[in-house]
């Protein structure tokens, strides 16, 4: 999801207010009450797990929970939620050489997943059509934009975060 079709899809409330983020690492509650009836199935299939979602509020009973192309509508539940790096799913990003340890490479995030054990997020990365098996973290990639369009502001915050290093 770019950064307009995000703002399209959140309700305005005149007031600006940040993204959440978070996983879903254990089954909230006893039942489905919680989800929305239309998005049992693909919750079933989501959660848990150590996917990152953003958290969208919709209204008074349901927030969205999206993942890439994917999003399911819940009441208010238990989640973890984690700070992150400031990478959506579909951003394309450059692969550092690390000093020559690596192919340096265009790719795409395919799936950001959190681990609990390292307390960071792993992202796994597609190069043309192939999935790389090794996930890599904030310091393995660095934002890659296209020269002929204007960055977003989120775009140019991630290249000063990166040149600092925040991770």
């Amino acid at each position: 999801m770019n950064d307009e079709s995000q703002s399209q899809n959140k309700p305005w409330t005149g007031l600006t207010v940040p993204d959440r983020y978070g996983v879903f690492l254990w089954w909230p509650h006893e039942g489905t009450q919680w989800i929305h009836p239309d998005d049992i199935e693909l919750c079933e299939q989501l959660i848990p797990s150590s996917r990152i979602f953003l958290c969208e509020r919709l209204n008074a009973e349901f927030s969205r929970y999206v993942y890439g192309e994917l999003s399911i509508r819940l009441r208010p539940s238990m989640w973890l939620e984690i700070e992150v790096d400031g990478y959506h799913i579909g951003d394309r990003v450059e692969i550092r050489s690390q000093m020559g340890k690596r192919r340096p490479r265009i790719a795409t995030i395919e799936e950001m997943l959190f681990n609990r054990h390292a307390g960071r997020i792993e992202y796994y990365l597609r190069v043309n059509e192939n999935r790389l098996e090794r996930p890599l973290f904030f310091e393995d990639v660095q934002p890659a934009f296209n020269l002929d369009e204007p960055m977003s502001l989120r775009q140019r915050a991630l290249v000063d975060r990166s040149r600092l290093g925040l991770g």
